[in-house]
């Protein structure tokens, strides 16, 4: 007995089965624990997300680092935002005007070569990436420093005598060094943990370089932006800071700088003379303005490590 094939059937069935396989396959994935950060979890869907992003941010190529690096990488950069929110979540009436928003994505965007928005969310879209998700990475970021400034603004202490001993070797001097650097904060429970990271980094940097190194294992703030500090002029360095900037060559790292709350590694690459105006109430403001952050970003890394430290990490 023959039997005839409805062939129209077999191919819609086929259809039919393969999107339902590619369905679970990838809710699947997306419901794969990969760590628990108190009550919040980190799927592996978030992981390949938080790759892309990072990719994205910080002009990485992906493909240039193996599996466990990028998995390691992107895991860290998701604990440090469940730490932030868990404390974020906490507040109420926080708030970030949607004009600030704008012009911190104006500098991503500009930062990335972009010379728009439109740009930019296509960038975001090409890379598999949610505009949504994007901006509210900015958003928890913006809210973090909020309750960092909320909580330690008035402890910020300024020498003013300091500041001026600054702007006046600016005027006599008419002239200041400029530094194009990045940086890598490391902290430990003990000195032991600390030169083992401190080891641990050096190796790093070797294998997949500095800024992904930072990305990977520093504490401050700028380890999202590869440690990028950008432009620095030597009045914004502390002494002991500039003394190590100073004696190493441009394209090199400094030896670990032992600071208050931990180490400091900073990449020089490159130097400038500046000579320009000196209007002395912004130059007053500016540097007055640097010390402010700079003592801003120490309250966030000792708030965000006493708070990392009571909550319960596991990894599945």
């Amino acid at each position: 007995m023959r039997y005839k094939i409805n062939y129209l059937k077999v191919f819609f069935f086929i259809i039919f089965f393969s999107f339902n396989y590619i369905k679970n396959l990838n809710a699947e994935i997306s419901n794969n624990i990969v760590v628990m950060v108190g009550d919040e979890i980190i799927t592996s869907y978030d992981l390949e997300q938080e790759k892309l992003y990072l990719s994205l941010i910080n002009q990485i190529n992906i493909n240039s680092l193996n599996k466990k690096q990028l998995d390691d990488m992107a895991k860290d950069s998701l604990i440090r935002e469940k730490v932030k929110l868990n404390i974020i979540n906490l507040q109420e009436g926080l708030v970030i005007n949607d004009d600030f928003i704008s012009i911190n994505i104006k500098q991503i965007y500009k930062k990335l070569g972009l010379n728009s928005l439109d740009e930019l969310k296509y960038l975001i879209n090409k890379n598999n990436l949610n505009y949504e998700e994007f901006v509210n990475k900015i958003v928890i970021e913006l809210k973090w420093n909020q309750i960092i400034y909320s909580l330690f603004s008035n402890k910020i202490q300024i020498d003013k005598d300091k500041i001026d001993k600054k702007i006046r070797l600016i005027l006599n001097e008419n002239e200041e060094k400029e530094f194009l650097i990045s940086e890598i904060f490391l902290i430990g429970k003990n000195k032991k943990e600390l030169n083992d990271k401190i080891i641990k980094v050096q190796e790093s940097i070797l294998e997949i370089g500095f800024n992904n190194t930072a990305i990977k294992y520093s504490s401050s703030d700028t380890s999202k932006n590869g440690g990028e500090l950008g432009w620095v002029g030597e009045s914004q360095i502390s002494e002991k800071i500039l003394g190590q900037i100073k004696i190493t060559n441009t394209g090199n790292i400094t030896k670990p700088i032992e600071l208050s709350g931990g180490n400091l590694i900073i990449q020089v690459k490159n130097k400038r003379n500046t000579k320009k105006k000196i209007d002395i109430k912004q130059k007053f403001d500016e540097i007055v303005k640097a010390e402010q952050n700079y003592q801003l970003n120490n309250f966030s890394i000792y708030y965000f490590q006493k708070i990392k430290n009571n909550i319960v990490i596991r990894n599945n």
